[in-house]
């Protein structure tokens, strides 16, 4: 009996060391339907597990060569993912390219802003949940939130509902 306790111990206690180095510490971030989830930190071939999964769902049907640009923050420490040009994806027709923080900063000052971006992962309820939109990140974009759960390997990721934001100058036009 002590050695089933020890050993259901021992287990519970690495069940717990394993899910701190998974999950990390962070900030709180408000969900939809009033829960918190917290960003999470995973590592590189999770991320592009991930990254790779949503790129091919959104892109692989499209027809016709396409340039799909990705912002990618760097260390701006925002609600965006940074992200490494080898998660990305490889589809016939498709180019996919990163935009740094420098040059989406440019195109801000000329009025054109249009890329595709990731948030940060973050996990709530158990279930793992990163946005990837398209538009302009610092004011008029849409985009889905995807839900994935994680044992070892990514595994079941699915869109599960939208979000956006817009500006405007108050005119009305």
């Amino acid at each position: 009996m002590n050695s089933i306790t020890f050993h259901a111990r021992a287990a519970l206690i690495l069940l717990i060391t394993i899910s701190a180095a998974i999950v990390g510490h962070s900030q709180a971030v408000p969900e939809p339907n009033g829960e918190e989830s917290r960003h999470v930190n995973l590592d590189a071939r999770k991320m592009k597990a991930v990254v790779g999964h949503i790129l091919r769902a959104e892109f692989a049907r499209k027809k016709g060569t396409k340039r799909v640009e990705i912002y990618d923050p760097g260390e701006v420490g925002s609600g965006f993912s940074d992200l490494d040009e080898a998660w990305l994806p490889r589809l016939p027709g498709i180019q996919f390219s990163l935009v740094s923080e420098d040059e989406l900063q440019r195109r801000g000052r000329s009025g054109k802003i249009d890329v595709y971006f990731f948030t940060k992962p973050r996990i709530s309820e158990g279930r793992y949940k990163i946005g990837f939109g398209h538009g302009d990140p610092s004011c008029s974009y849409v985009g889905g939130n995807w839900t994935f759960n994680m044992i070892g390997t990514v595994r079941v990721i699915r869109m599960n509902s939208g979000f956006g934001a817009g500006c405007g100058n108050g005119s009305g036009n």
